[in-house]
């Protein structure tokens, strides 16, 4: 077996779920380590494990990429405010693909992210 390398890492793969999106194909990618560690912090400490509409927005600007799983938006805050504009039910059905795509739990989150800690 080769031994990994920095390389490797640069170079690895992201899996990508084709999504459709305002009409146009889109894609979704899995949250990185440090995705996941922000949306379990929109979590904690919650009563109500629902997503709330800045949530959504947030989360679908940290996994919407291009096909070979560059993120579309650099900066997740300015991504969530282009998103703003976007009509509700798209969005609500762009999150609901992105959620499975991730398996998105809320409640998991918080438990992985104090597991964590």
């Amino acid at each position: 077996m080769e031994d990994l390398s920095l390389d490797d890492i640069d170079s690895a793969p992201v899996g990508v779920v084709p999504v459709t999106f305002l009409g146009k194909q889109a894609y979704i990618r899995k949250l990185t380590f440090d995705g996941q560690i922000e949306v379990s912090r929109r979590f904690t400490g919650r009563e109500d494990e629902e997503a709330t509409a800045e949530d959504m927005r947030m989360m679908l600007a940290m996994v919407l990429c291009d096909k070979n799983g560059r993120l579309l938006f650099s900066d997740p805050d300015a991504g969530a405010s282009k998103l703003a504009h976007v009509e509700g039910s798209a969005v609500v059905d762009l999150f609901g693909q992105a959620k499975s795509a991730n398996g998105w739990d809320a409640g998991e989150e918080a438990k992985n992210l104090n597991a964590v800690r």
